[in-house]
């Protein structure tokens, strides 16, 4: 099979994130070498998501996942330490007597209200 990209040279199945999604791609190793390059510069200028600020962490946001949508998330420092901080009262909170299905059920609405909570948190910190 030739390369999706060039389509001179034989390719091999690769998994590539494009815009925080993954996604199956055939690509030779020098197309491969040249997405992963870009995709890492990309991730080098990322912003963190709430404040804007220069982030310090990224990868795949979990909750996200949990909630069936494949994103990338990146954070600075402040933002990352009040998301974990919110996560882990709300997770303190949790009824252990949930089913698999009703934890997975709070898990995806910890996610919409975690991003309401961040929102509002980096908006308050930024007029500070």
């Amino acid at each position: 099979m030739l390369c999706s990209s060039c389509q001179k040279r034989e390719a091999s199945s690769h998994f590539i994130s494009i815009g925080g999604v993954k996604k199956a791609a055939n690509l030779c190793e020098a197309c491969f070498e040249l997405a992963t390059r870009a995709l890492g510069a990309t991730d080098r200028n990322a912003r963190c998501d709430y404040c804007g600020g220069q982030h310090c962490s990224g990868g795949t946001d979990f909750l996200a996942l949990i909630a069936g949508i494949k994103k990338t998330q990146h954070l600075c420092v402040p933002c990352s330490t009040e998301y974990n901080r919110f996560i882990q009262e709300h997770m303190l909170n949790e009824d252990p007597n949930l089913s698999p299905q009703e934890q997975i059920a709070d898990l995806r609405k910890l996610k919409d209200t975690v991003d309401v909570h961040m929102k509002e948190w980096a908006s308050k910190k930024s007029s500070q």
